[in-house]
């Protein structure tokens, strides 16, 4: 769909001389010493920007006007912009002019002039028309993109289309990444380096400007950035964390960083860092570990919906909730629930998910009992094993030693009867001899006793 609308880009100051005369037109021109920069791969107005359709528009901002506050009026065209070039790939930058004749040139340069003394910059803001279609976006998920860029002009304006302190106004710059964050004051060039927990995430509301008009602006709130390299746990219980949880320190004892990395736990603050732990909303990271919890994630995603009574957030701010959950459930290779039903009132899907999580809990809980009730019957089959092996160990030696004992029987029961063969044969000889026959009972008995003696050693030993 084509629509005409507006995002805020970045003023920079530099040291171009301040005053030229343009040839080709022949009358005096004031060359701002600054530049502006129109920067790509990001979210403007809740429209992401690819750098690569900016390229693709480098020429048309060429000569296109500068003027006051989106006006549309003659009278408020105060100059143009020239030199369109890209830089790192993915920032347009454009030399702004103004015309000294103009009617409001004189006081256009003032409060240029007044707001670099003041330490600041002038919010700038562009005007374009656009072919903005939902597309699936790495890195963003389902996001409004604008495609076809047609600019229309450049303004300079009091308040832009979001304020720099979300990160698309003037000032500072900066990406979500792993990396510390360089962002850049515009107004001395210095560089000012933040690690991610210093600065939250922030989205510029969709719905920022009705018709040509500005609307009031309202106080949203921030998705704070998640815990860096954070993992995720698919199967742990999950149950709502409370401040003890994370520190043993209280609220006003924390420092504002220590308030941040607590906020990354959860989906929404009021204000980063928040004032209080009670206003944090939407926790889905575990407390001790940081990590994305999947039962946490979809508890989050069913009180969005309204289950358990809701949540008290600004209905601005329940699309970019919505896409920081979609992630987690991207995360773990699951399909969010479509955001169409949260905002035809949610309270059907929240049932759904609460349901869904119910039966997850129980179906999990019998798997883990199933499995115990297999463990423990594991280990009984094992120790049944074990006790049969042992006792077809103990029975075959009882039928070994069993076996050796008939043996030895039967041994002993030989020489028994050896020794009374020889005891015979001893008698006859020595009645050959003529040997007196008490002296012969006196051999033989002694000989007897002592072979008896043998032999009961000899069966002590068997």
């Amino acid at each position: 769909m084509r629509q005409l609308i507006k995002f805020s880009a970045r003023w920079e100051y530099n040291d171009k001389e301040n005053k030229k005369v343009c040839e080709n037109r022949g009358r005096e021109f004031t060359d701002i010493p600054a530049t502006v920069a129109i920067v790509g791969d990001g979210i403007y107005n809740g429209v992401y920007f690819p750098a690569e359709e900016l390229k693709k528009s480098l020429q048309k901002w060429d000569g296109k006007p500068l003027c006051l506050d989106h006006s549309d009026s003659i009278l408020h065209e105060i100059g143009y912009i020239s030199n369109p070039r890209l830089v790192d790939g993915k920032k347009l930058v454009v030399d702004p002019h103004i015309a000294d004749y103009t009617k409001y040139a004189k006081d256009a340069l003032a409060w240029i002039r007044l707001r670099r003394e003041a330490g600041q910059v002038p919010e700038v803001s562009i005007s374009a028309w656009v072919d903005i279609e939902t597309e699936e976006i790495e890195g963003h998920g389902k996001v409004r993109v604008a495609r076809n860029i047609e600019p229309v002009h450049l303004a300079l304006v009091t308040e832009g289309a979001c304020s720099p302190e979300a990160g698309c106004g003037i000032g500072i710059s900066y990406s979500e990444d792993d990396n510390p964050w360089d962002v850049k004051t515009s107004w001395d060039n210095d560089s000012v380096t933040f690690s991610p927990a210093d600065i939250p995430v922030y989205y510029a509301p969709s719905n920022f400007y009705e018709g040509d008009d500005m609307k009031e602006k309202k106080d949203f709130g921030v998705v704070p950035p998640n815990p860096k390299n954070y993992g995720k746990d698919a199967t742990g219980s999950w149950s709502k964390p409370r401040l003890s949880d994370f520190t043993n320190k209280s609220w006003d004892e924390l420092t504002d960083r220590e308030k941040r990395a607590i906020a990354s736990c959860f989906a929404w603050a009021p204000k980063m860092p928040p004032e209080r732990f009670t206003d944090l909303k939407l926790p889905h990271h575990d407390p001790k570990t940081k990590n994305v919890v999947w039962r946490g994630v979809v508890s989050a995603m069913a009180v969005l919906f309204g289950a358990r009574g809701g949540v008290d957030i600004p209905s601005e701010d329940r699309k970019k909730v919505y896409n920081h959950l979609a992630k987690h459930y991207r995360d773990f290779g699951k399909e969010p629930p479509e955001f169409h039903a949260l905002e035809e009132g949610g309270v059907e899907m929240a049932e759904k998910l609460l349901k869904e999580l119910e039966e997850e809990e129980k179906t999990t809980t019998e798997e883990e009992e199933v499995v115990e009730e297999e463990k423990v019957e594991n280990e009984e089959s094992s120790e049944v094993v074990e006790l049969r092996k042992k006792i077809e160990e103990y029975e075959k030696a009882i039928e070994e030693c069993r076996k050796a004992r008939e043996e030895l029987e039967k041994k002993v029961l030989d020489l028994s009867m050896e020794l009374d063969q020889i005891k015979e044969e001893k008698k006859k000889l020595e009645e050959m001899r003529g040997k007196p026959k008490v002296a012969v009972e006196e051999s033989e008995s002694k000989e007897l006793i002592d072979e008896y003696e043998r032999l009961k050693e000899l069966m002590k030993k068997l």
